[in-house]
């Protein structure tokens, strides 16, 4: 087992960093069109989670952080512009992180599995709503569980 994230192969960290973003991108666009509240929201979400939470997901925040804004561009030029597609090729990648996760020892993978997905959530909150919070739509309600996420073990 793994006890920190920054101890893992290059590759298997770059695909970790890109956690976020690939979320980011998930959720703003599941409806066909990414808002740039929803973008600008994740930025600062990653911003204020770089102080709320253990030390591990701390520094991953930082490290995401020092990225988010150019990964986001690149993921939005790099992948198809029908939702659909995209969808599809980011739930792949996130998926590739099961394995990775599975490297770390079970409590750090679980805080990060709950990051990720209270990520997703506020995400999808950044848009509608009274002055543009707090409304999920259908289709970002559908999918911000990020069940492609699978249980890890010792996971309730």
């Amino acid at each position: 087992m793994i006890s920190n994230f920054t101890d893992l192969p290059e590759e298997d960290l770059s695909l970790f960093l890109d956690a976020l973003p690939l979320i980011t991108v998930y959720i703003a666009g599941v409806d066909g069109k990414i808002k740039e509240g929803e973008l600008n929201w994740a930025e600062k979400l990653i911003k204020i989670r770089q102080f709320d939470f253990p030390s591990a997901l701390n520094t991953y925040y930082e490290m995401v952080d020092d990225r988010i804004s150019d990964r986001i561009d690149e993921l939005r030029k790099e992948l198809p512009g029908d939702h659909e597609k995209r969808r599809e090729i980011i739930e792949e990648r996130l998926s590739k992180l099961n394995p990775i996760l599975g490297e770390l020892e079970t409590h750090t993978a679980n805080n990060f599995v709950a990051s990720f997905r209270s990520f997703a959530k506020h995400v999808a909150r950044a848009s509608g709503g009274i002055f543009g919070f707090g409304s999920i739509s259908e289709k970002e309600a559908r999918i911000m569980k990020l069940e492609m996420f699978t249980p890890i073990k010792g996971q309730l």
